[in-house]
């Protein structure tokens, strides 16, 4: 599904939402009673939904599930800003805020958010798999700092494996992999300093800009770390740029 796909079905419910009250205004109107096709059965089924409270918090429960994702699509779709090193960090922080909603809403069951935490959790797993978005997500210079992500074992394995693929020889891939375990990921050298700190948690920050300016101590690390964090998450952001 292409993003204006995306964005047209997000805009539904959100434009619903936005006029219920004119909604059920116009429900009550002689306009609605004397229509055209008031003896129609979607007239009726029409005018049972919008003036019914139970309908509007069923609208309102979809839109806590869908807009934290709606803006990680937003995101991935971003000309420059959207590749893969800031997709994962971005895919948990969406769920997270799903969770946080949903669970503080009282007319949420919990069979509901266990369909959508599956729902989410099978979607991830098939974009983790096979893919350079967790050796990106470990690479990205926002989660450097405000994650320990780059120390997980499963993110070093990730990017160990990418390394192997990318590096154009085994000795390059040796020394990449040494410099992300042991200078990168604990923030040695100019990754440890506060230039490169503030430098990656500025609001627009650019993963590639940044490695091109902080990673100059780690070349071999750094050139592959480039191609990485470069790529586009969706192909309509490549075809622009």
């Amino acid at each position: 599904m292409e993003f204006h796909e995306v964005l047209d079905t997000f805009l539904v419910p959100t434009e619903f939402w936005d006029t219920q009250d004119k909604f059920q205004a116009w429900m009550m109107s002689s306009d609605w009673k004397n229509n055209d096709w008031r003896d129609e059965e979607d007239h009726k089924f029409t005018y049972d939904c919008l003036i019914d409270r139970i309908w509007w918090e069923k609208v309102e429960m979809v839109l806590k599930t869908v807009t934290p994702l709606y803006s990680m699509l937003r995101f991935a779709d971003q000309q420059k800003n959207g590749t893969i090193s800031g997709f994962l960090p971005k895919m948990l922080s969406a769920q997270a805020e799903i969770f946080a909603k949903l669970k503080h809403d009282k007319n949420v069951k919990r069979d509901f958010m266990k369909k959508v935490n599956e729902i989410i959790k099978k979607r991830t797993q098939y974009l983790l798999s096979d893919t350079l978005m967790v050796a990106g997500a470990a690479l990205d210079p926002k989660a450097l700092y405000t994650s320990k992500l780059a120390t997980h074992h499963s993110a070093i394995l990730a990017v160990t494996l990418a390394i192997k693929k990318l590096a154009h020889s085994p000795i390059e891939a040796s020394i990449a992999i040494d410099q992300f375990t042991r200078t990168f990921s604990k923030k040695e050298k100019l990754f440890g300093s506060l230039e490169a700190r503030s430098s990656a948690l500025r609001a627009d920050a650019n993963p590639t800009d940044w490695w091109n300016s902080c990673g100059g101590q780690c070349k071999e690390l750094q050139k592959i770390a480039i191609r990485i964090v470069s790529r586009c998450c969706s192909s309509s952001g490549c075809e622009r740029n």
